[in-house]
């Protein structure tokens, strides 16, 4: 009768575990379902508070990779600004290549 007890003891404590970890799992995968649908809509405050973690799942998980003409064109912004605040000379061919770079981001 004791043994009985025990083990219904037992097995309702491992039930109880049981029930915490799927409960658990459940919360976590309604989280990231949240997460999935908002991405695309608030991707730009997730950029602003998590820069490196929504680039991450942005590439992994949704496939979003930088277009190559952004990115070159952001590259050459960079070399702009960083000439910028060396206060160096701006190189002509420099801003002929950013000129250029947006007009072909314009007529795309």
């Amino acid at each position: 009768m004791l043994r009985r007890a025990n083990q219904a003891s037992t097995t309702r404590k491992r039930s109880r575990w049981f029930e915490k970890i799927m409960a658990a799992i459940a919360l976590l995968n309604f989280l990231l379902v949240l997460l999935d649908y908002s991405y695309v809509p608030f991707r730009d405050h997730y950029l602003q508070a998590m820069p490196n973690l929504t680039t991450w799942y942005g590439e992994q998980f949704k496939g979003i990779v930088p277009e190559r003409t952004t990115a070159t064109y952001l590259k050459t912004v960079g070399q702009l600004k960083g000439a910028l605040s060396n206060h160096e000379q701006v190189d002509p061919l420099l801003l002929a290549s950013l000129r250029q770079q947006s007009r072909t981001i314009i007529n795309e």
